[in-house]
Order: structure tokens, then sequence, then C-alpha cells
């Protein structure tokens, strides 16, 4: 029984980022609103569960926040937007990007988010690195980390990893040679 205790939490060590934090091993916080009519504010909770008590409200981060999204369960951060700008924080309350942006998506499971940054979209990865500089007038998610991008009214496409092809034919061919999702 201790040998598969350990193990679990072996399992569990290598499985998140460092970064990442489950409360109490288990818990992924939820944004919570705050309950007043005329203060509007987000914060993260978690409902534990007591023995014979049930589950219980438990405020993990303060309300702060004009808005707060779900975490994202593999690479654990959240979008939150403060006044009109967003930005992405750990489980711990520490942003990972303070809230820069002018729009954001959450971030998906391949660990990478589109932003937009002075009106031009680019990619953010899961450490806050852009790997796609805003530079963009569009952005459309394809598959396998290749997007539909729009510069000066000029269509081509572009790997996460800010490989760029101007055509189809040089996209394909980009993609057939292995390009794909981040690891």
């Amino acid at each position: 029984m201790k040998l598969k205790i350990f193990l679990s939490m072996l399992v569990m060590l290598f499985a998140l980022p460092a970064s990442a934090q489950l409360i109490n091993g288990k818990y992924l916080p939820e944004p919570t609103k705050m309950q007043n009519d005329t203060i509007k504010k987000y914060g993260y909770c978690i409902y534990e569960e007591v023995p014979g008590e049930g589950k219980r409200f438990r405020l993990i981060l303060n309300y702060q926040f004009d808005d707060a999204f779900p975490f994202n369960k593999k690479v654990f951060l959240a979008r939150v937007r403060v006044g009109d700008k967003y930005g992405f924080i750990s489980t711990t309350g520490g942003y990972l990007v303070k809230p820069i942006f002018d729009a954001a998506d959450n971030f998906s499971d391949n660990g990478l988010c589109r932003v937009v940054l002075d009106k031009k979209y680019g990619l953010l990865d899961k450490d806050g690195t852009m790997v796609v500089p805003a530079v963009y007038d569009s952005m459309d998610d394809l598959f396998n980390g290749w997007y539909e991008v729009s510069r000066d009214g000029r269509w081509g496409y572009v790997h996460w990893t800010n490989r760029y092809a101007s055509s189809a034919s040089e996209y394909q061919k980009l993609r057939d040679s292995g390009l794909g999702e981040p690891k």
C-alpha cells in the first residue's frame, strides 16, 4: 500500500509542471464571484471535502480580478482580466504574464494561447514566451500547431515555432516534413 502511494506521488511530481500546484494535492482552484451587489470582483476557490461535513468553500486567491476563467488542467494556468487587459496566473496566484493583452484565449492542452497585443495576433506558450510575435492582423487555428494568418492583406500559415509558409503548397510541404504539435 505504501509503495502504491509513493509511486502515485512520484508520477504526479513528474507529470505536473514545476509551477503547477494542486491545493492539498487534489484540488484545482475554480473562479468564484464576490457575493456583493456593488463590487464585481473574482477570485479562486476550492470546495474542500471535510470528513463528516461534506464540501466546504475555501477562498484560495482573493477577490482581485475583474474577470476570471478556469485553470487549464494540463498546463495549470488561468486567464484573468484586470481592467481591460488580460494576463495569466498560476495556481499559486502569481502572474506568469501580467495583464498586458487586449484579448486572449484560454490555454489549449498543447500549451499554446492566442493573444492580441496592440491589435495584432501572436502565440504565447505555457512558459510565458511569445513563440509567435504579435504581428498578424488575424490568426485562426488549423491543426498540429499550425495557424492561418494574415498580415497587410497577405494570407499565409505560421507554425508555433514561428516558421512561416506563404502558400498552401509550402505549408503542406512543411507540415508533411514533421512540424507538428508541441510536446
